[in-house]
């Protein structure tokens, strides 16, 4: 069985999005939205009603997107995306999913990229090793959305249904710190 961390809410349907098509994995999403909330992030569900952006409604559409998705099986860990450092729960969560599950998709280690993905990347090598490995390319601060490795091969439809599995994040494409993300190009990346 195949499983895929994302290490936040949305990195699933930004980077990896043709990859759960592909091999239908189990999601993970490594860390619980928190931060936007500790930074009064706010979003309009409806025109003039501003309302903060919290875990529960980063929940609502990862759940959204995945049931546009076809995925049945993800989970969201109940590590806070504020945490920083070298996460021992992190590292120890994802061992554990290594004993029952075989391969995994996780973000692939980059040079300036964020500190968070970068943690996955390494402790997923650690639980799986390179050969039950497929890394997924995502951003680097200083350069943007990561383009250095090989595209993704996608099926006709998958465009489609990714866009429709973006549009569900609405609080993250009406933030100016998310918003480009969600507005650019659809081509994933592995290396």
């Amino acid at each position: 069985m195949t499983v895929l961390l994302a290490p936040h809410h949305d990195d699933e349907a930004l980077f990896a999005c043709f990859q759960i098509l592909r091999h239908r994995p189990k999601v993970i999403i490594c860390t619980r939205a928190v931060v936007q909330y500790e930074r009064g992030y706010t979003f309009e569900r409806e025109p003039g009603a501003a309302e903060p952006i919290t875990s529960a409604q980063r929940d609502a559409e990862t759940q959204a997107a995945m049931e546009v998705l076809g995925v049945e099986d993800w989970e969201t860990w109940d590590i806070p995306d504020t945490r920083r450092g070298a996460m021992p729960p992190l590292c120890q969560r994802i061992a554990d999913v290594a004993v029952d599950h075989y391969y995994c998709i996780a973000p692939a280690y980059e040079p300036g990229g964020h500190d968070q993905h970068n943690l996955v990347s390494r402790f997923a090598h650690l639980a799986f090793g390179p050969d039950r490995l497929i890394e997924y390319l995502t951003y680097t601060r200083s350069h943007g959305r990561s383009r250095g490795g090989q595209s993704v091969e996608f099926e006709p439809h998958w465009p489609a249904l990714k866009h429709r599995a973006l549009a569900c994040y609405e609080s993250q494409i009406q933030h100016p710190s998310t918003r480009d993300h969600f507005m650019g190009g659809l081509w994933e990346y592995v290396l």
